[in-house]
């Protein structure tokens, strides 16, 4: 049985964070973001934790298996931290460190969306009052 899980580097540190936004034109199709703090690594590992494998999280994201480990591998090089316990003919896990991030980022995203949703009106108004203005 062959554990995939990457060792981390001792120089490995935590991110900053950034946050953006973007405007929608009238009629446009691109979809909303799930949340309004929407960050891709976050989605991929819930799909992880939900369909127990990258086939089933690939599917449910409707991305290619290849994209989906490709994407684990390559933030897992940038945190320098595995982020998947994956041995072969065992169902796919996260790490206690990527499973840490998921409980983070869901309970960020719980705790400001009120805030980042009265944000988001305000600019909205704001901007409906210069097109009037």
């Amino acid at each position: 049985m062959t554990d995939t899980t990457l060792a981390a580097p001792a120089t490995a540190r935590a991110p900053d964070v950034r946050m953006a936004y973007w405007w929608a034109t009238p009629g446009e199709r691109r979809p909303a973001p799930a949340h309004p703090m929407y960050h891709p690594l976050f989605a991929l590992l819930d799909a992880v934790r939900r369909g127990g494998s990258i086939k089933a999280a690939a599917g449910a994201l409707g991305l290619s298996y290849r994209h989906v480990w490709g994407e684990l591998r390559r933030w897992e090089s940038e945190l320098g931290r595995g982020l998947l316990h994956k041995v072969q003919g065992q169902r796919a896990a996260l790490t206690p460190f990527a499973t840490r991030l998921l409980d983070i980022e869901r309970s960020t995203q719980d705790r400001f969306a009120p805030q980042l949703e009265a944000m988001r009106r305000e600019l909205e108004h704001a901007l409906i009052a210069a097109y009037d203005g």
